[in-house]
């Protein structure tokens, strides 16, 4: 009863794309995403690379476990689990993030994601947290990228488009495409993250 990016090929193209590196400046590390679901997303995303996956979500569907047990399968010794709401995860996560930068014994043993793939819920205040989270999370240069960006879910589009407008994300694009019922419409948006402070 619930779609995915497996809906869409040219988004699971777009999830393996965003797992590649770009140039050889451009490091795939440390991947992150807001929203398991099934893992599909999540697999696309860990297999042009070697990196590590940082996850955040309830965990709450009847085929969550099994269905990371077998990411995890595939993917092994690479994904990260942090079960719970991404209003407390994400901020604890990050203050763990800015800790490690401040202190000198643990400097660099907590990266930034190199990437940051959000799924979570659709409506706010959870998107706009999600959002901002994923900013303050994600390196200057790194890639992010907005599943369901349309007008079914209005809050989604509309908090990509501040962040653009206010400069912390570039070279945006968005994609939509109407599928048949019940699945509707479905998209997303990618961008840079740029070297703004949030």
């Amino acid at each position: 009863t619930m779609g995915g990016a497996f809906q869409v090929n040219q988004q699971i193209l777009a999830l393996l794309q965003l797992g590649k590196s770009a140039s050889k400046d451009d490091s795939v590390g440390t991947v992150c995403e807001v929203g398991f679901n099934a893992g599909h997303s999540a697999a696309a995303l860990l297999w042009q690379n070697n990196a590590t996956l940082l996850e955040f979500d309830v965990q709450a569907l009847p085929y969550s476990a099994a269905c990371l047990e077998t990411v995890r399968e595939r993917f092994p010794d690479r994904v990260r689990m942090y079960t719970g709401d991404s209003l407390v995860t994400l901020p604890k996560h990050l203050k763990k993030v800015e800790h490690a930068a401040s202190s000198f014994f643990q400097r660099g043993t907590v990266k930034l994601c190199d990437r940051f793939f959000i799924d979570g819920a659709h409506n706010n205040p959870v998107v706009a947290s999600d959002f901002t989270h994923a900013m303050k999370l994600t390196r200057a240069g790194g890639l992010v990228m907005a599943d369901d960006a349309t007008s079914r879910f209005p809050d989604v589009p509309l908090e990509w488009k501040k962040l653009v407008a206010q400069g912390y994300i570039a070279d945006s694009k968005c994609s939509v495409y109407d599928l048949p019922p019940p699945a509707g419409l479905k998209g997303f948006c990618i961008g840079r993250r740029t070297e703004k402070k949030m």
